[in-house]
């Protein structure tokens, strides 16, 4: 593949996350940072990349590559991804490496109950992503996951004058990552098929900082996810469902009660139609 290409590590997520990486009741499906993008969202897709994935009997591999483009906007970063996987059987196991290089990142910090910064953030990220499944029999599926990823200071430290994203230009200029946050995702839960039609699958994910030397930044979720999906057609299905975090730690609470909450519940109903 040419062009704008998916990360691998986002194409293991819609494939080993319990709740079928639904945006709206998955961490991980949710927010790239710490799902496909591996520490940004911004890294589930590469512009200007190319991408190679074969695979021999029951092991599956490849390579991805994202060439740097203009220092004046989000194409500024390079990257690069390497994927493992194997099958056999009922069970199957995969694991994504990525490493991006000036990512062009727009800070959300606490973004569920603040205003996006006002400038962009220029930072590099590494992280790895495992996980395994495992088919029980024809209507049960068991899955696991853990995700390692670290953010931290740019290889290029004369970007800030970015101030594009996509289009948008930030009233300020760009600033550099300083430091490093660590993040640690762990994952487990599975769906089972009650008729062809009606599908039933349960999360639960363990969000983690290791943000050691940075200090009062740390942070704890734990987040449970059911979702309950019935297809109509091979195009049209209906589907409920309900997820539930929790938040602790210094960084949420040194906030709190103003800017923070220790608690969201998500719950809703819709029907999708697929293209």
């Amino acid at each position: 593949e040419l062009g704008r290409t998916t990360n691998f590590s986002l194409d293991q997520v819609t494939q080993y996350d319990p709740v079928q990486a639904a945006y709206l009741y998955s961490p991980l499906g949710f927010s790239g940072g710490i799902g496909g993008g591996l520490g940004a969202t911004e890294n589930t897709r590469f512009d200007d990349s190319v991408k190679y994935e074969n695979k021999i009997g029951g092991v599956s591999f490849g390579a991805q590559y994202k060439f740097a483009g203009s220092k004046n906007d989000q194409g500024a970063e390079s990257a690069y991804v390497a994927m493992l996987a194997y099958t056999s059987g009922p069970v199957g196991f995969k694991g994504t490496y990525s490493q991006a290089m000036n990512t062009v990142a727009w800070a959300t910090e606490f973004s569920n109950v603040v205003t996006p910064d006002s400038n962009l953030q220029i930072e590099n990220t590494k992280g790895f992503m495992v996980s395994g499944l495992y088919n029980i029999n024809d209507n049960a599926t068991a899955k696991i996951g853990y995700e390692y990823t670290t953010v931290y200071a740019p290889s290029n430290q004369y970007l800030t004058s970015i101030q594009l994203y996509y289009g948008i230009t930030l009233p300020n200029p760009a600033q550099n990552m300083s430091g490093d946050q660590h993040f640690g995702t762990f994952w487990v839960g599975g769906d089972y098929k009650f008729t062809r039609a009606f599908d039933l699958a349960a999360g639960y994910y363990n969000i983690n900082t290791d943000n050691s030397p940075e200090i009062n930044k740390e942070y704890r979720a734990e987040a449970y996810s059911v979702l309950a999906d019935y297809t109509l057609t091979k195009s049209f299905d209906t589907y409920a469902g309900v997820l539930l975090m929790h938040y602790s730690g210094v960084a949420l609470e040194k906030k709190a009660p103003v800017l923070a909450y220790s608690d969201n519940d998500m719950y809703g109903v819709g029907m999708r139609f697929k293209f």
